[in-house]
């Protein structure tokens, strides 16, 4: 595009050379059924090719039944969620998250975008922003932005988050994938089937064993070199998967407040029976 053109300008001109070019008869108009649906990230360096979804075709032309949802860091908001299993029918959703995510770079810059934030806002707005987003401002900005560091763990909490989301029936399966960019392979994060098969599982695990694991993990972070390597160590010494470690991680900061999610007694409130 000429420095010269107008980006709206370029766009309409692209779109009269594209009604030119296509078959009218061959756009997909018709809504398509599936089952299945990717949250993905708004990145352009996505390729989903990578997971089987093709581009469209010259003619203009389109047969996937793949519901895609892009967002900045695959972090999909209710709306999408709702009306993509309650009105299109989607039951198995892929998370697929990608290295040097934007996310990442948010986590490491959030200097940078709070300094932008002052140089492009009013001083007003900026005021009502902060308070938005209370204090301590730059620890709650990076919460409020969703920035990670490490991509596989973020895979792994959106899975956990999108889990304890009230409206999402418990068969809908969610698998988390992480797209490398330089390569073009996708490593399997986390397996949505088996996640299915060993939450129906009874825990071989006493609440004992639980309660003492959890504070390892937790009070010896500083003791690691990542949140990811204290579960490691940890799990390995008490013979339980990393894994399972890291959802009793996760479901103790939830009763104690710490996490978004449902407790342990809500959870428990929701699965029993109430007399008529």
């Amino acid at each position: 595009m000429a420095d010269d053109i107008r980006w709206l300008d370029h766009i309409l001109d692209e779109n009269c050379e594209f009604e030119q070019r296509v078959r009218r008869e061959m756009l997909p108009v018709q809504r398509t059924p599936g089952s299945v649906g990717v949250i993905t990230c708004m990145d352009p360096r996505v390729n989903l090719e990578a997971i089987g979804i093709p581009q469209f075709g010259l003619n203009g032309e389109s047969d996937s039944p793949i519901r895609v949802v892009r967002t900045i860091g695959a972090m999909p908001e209710a709306r999408s969620l709702i009306i993509g299993t309650f009105l299109a029918g989607i039951r198995e959703f892929v998370v697929l998250m990608h290295t040097d995510c934007g996310c990442c770079l948010a986590f490491s810059k959030v200097d940078t975008i709070i300094e932008n934030l002052k140089r492009r806002l009013s001083p007003s707005k900026f005021e009502r922003f902060h308070a938005d987003i209370g204090d301590p401002f730059r620890e709650n900005l990076i919460k409020w932005l969703k920035a990670f560091e490490d991509p596989r763990q973020a895979v792994r909490e959106e899975i956990d988050n999108l889990r304890t989301l009230s409206f999402v029936p418990d068969d809908v399966v969610f698998h988390g994938l992480l797209y490398n960019l330089d390569s073009g392979k996708v490593e399997v994060v986390v397996n949505g089937y088996e996640d299915h098969i060993n939450a129906a599982r009874p825990s071989k695990f006493s609440p004992e064993l639980r309660e003492r694991a959890v504070p390892l993990v937790l009070d010896g972070r500083g003791e690691h070199a990542s949140h990811w390597a204290a579960i490691t160590s940890i799990s390995s010494k008490i013979g339980c998967t990393r894994e399972t470690l890291r959802r009793w991680v996760i479901q103790a900061e939830r009763n104690a407040c710490k996490r978004p999610g449902l407790t342990t007694n809500e959870r428990e409130e929701l699965t029993t029976p109430r007399c008529a």
